[in-house]
């Protein structure tokens, strides 16, 4: 998959939809790979008060241009203040993205969200958490519990659903059904991150690129990527790589191209001066697409719709991340950094900062 047919985002440390904070280290659960090391027991459990949250939330307004805060942590809904928080990331005029293992999500809880101004939940669910309920069950097996979320928001409305799951060797062969199952509630799931690592268990140590595991997608569901991030020092590696279709339950329409997607990224900067990461819509009027029917992969989303029974548009976004695992191997602009005193760093590898070398820390950060 040649990356020079895709459209490399403009994004920069500077100019960047989204910004990550962590408000508490607490979680229930100690999933392997925890870029908080609560699987190591390598963690200080504590809740950052919330005047500091403002102020990181304040700094990525005022030093990157975002569009989005995702709070993630640990687990964010054990943080007590969460809604508040909430709250004063609507009042700056971002939306929020919470990044959650699920297991404290109530309908109360996320109605209190949704009034809190809350955008999007994205839940983490994989067969190596020892879920309460689901110990030993494989990724097929853990459907029931992601239907349980998608009926959850479903029943509350008004709050956007994404998924989130580490791909390893130990789970790859899995991906098919997870896929289809995610393809099946397009009009409830409107992203999907996999993220790559090495298999939790240690058995052979396989490494997942983004390139790799979007073979291995295109294998069961239609796909096609189209933009992307590099790593900051080889250009030819993916770190993030974005799709975007359309579809609804019955059927997949397809995904747009590189060109439609530059084109939806510029005009919505030149409408509102940022990038965007996060879409509020999910049903979209075919009507909306009309304009851009001369795209060739936007034609044929228009005519699979039109031949359709179902002629719903509902959009998917499925994002692969290959996070980072040694100093200089980040991710260009990366998305997903957090303050760190008043630096900022790559969310995924502060835990190992006392193991990097201070000249390199401080050669990303400037």
């Amino acid at each position: 998959m040649p990356l020079n047919r895709l459209y490399r985002l403009p994004w920069t440390n500077t100019d960047n939809p989204n910004g990550w904070i962590e408000p508490t280290t607490y979680c229930q659960l100690k999933c392997p790979g925890c870029y908080r090391g609560l699987d190591t027991g390598d963690v200080i459990f504590t809740h950052i008060d919330l005047e500091t949250m403002k102020r990181q939330v304040d700094g990525f307004v005022e030093k990157r241009n975002i569009q989005t805060i995702s709070i993630a942590g640990g687990e964010p809904l054990m943080y007590p203040q969460i809604g508040e928080l909430v709250r004063y990331v609507k009042s700056r005029g971002l939306f929020t993205k919470i990044y959650s293992n699920g297991l404290a999500l109530t309908e109360p809880k996320l109605r209190a969200l949704r009034e809190d101004g809350l955008t999007e939940i994205v839940i983490h669910i994989d067969m190596f958490q020892d879920l309460p309920g689901y110990e030993g069950k494989n990724e097929s097996e853990l459907n029931p519990l992601r239907q349980k979320y998608v009926d959850l928001v479903k029943a509350v409305g008004g709050v956007n659903l994404g998924f989130i799951m580490p791909i390893s060797a130990g789970n790859l062969p899995y991906l098919g059904d997870v896929l289809r199952f995610y393809r099946k509630n397009i009009d409830e799931i409107n992203l999907v991150v996999f993220t790559t690592l090495k298999d939790p268990n240690g058995n052979d140590g396989t490494a997942i690129t983004c390139e790799y595991l979007a073979e291995q997608i295109a294998k069961h569901t239609p796909y096609a990527p189209s933009s992307y991030l590099p790593k900051v020092k080889d250009e030819s590696r993916a770190s993030w790589l974005f799709s975007m279709g359309f579809g609804n339950p019955d059927g997949y329409f397809g995904d747009v191209d590189a060109g439609f997607y530059r084109g939806l990224v510029e005009r919505y900067y030149k409408k509102w001066n940022k990038y965007f990461i996060t879409r509020k819509k999910k049903k979209i009027p075919m009507l909306n697409l009309l304009p851009a029917m001369f795209n060739a992969s936007c034609f044929r989303i228009l005519k699979n719709a039109f031949f359709a029974k179902n002629k719903d548009l509902h959009y998917q976004v499925i994002l692969i991340i290959d996070p980072p695992d040694r100093v200089g191997d980040w991710c260009d602009a990366c998305p997903d950094i957090m303050y760190v005193g008043d630096k900022h760093y790559p969310s995924c590898m502060v835990n190992q900062l006392k193991e990097f070398k201070s000249k390199f820390l401080r050669k990303w950060a400037e």
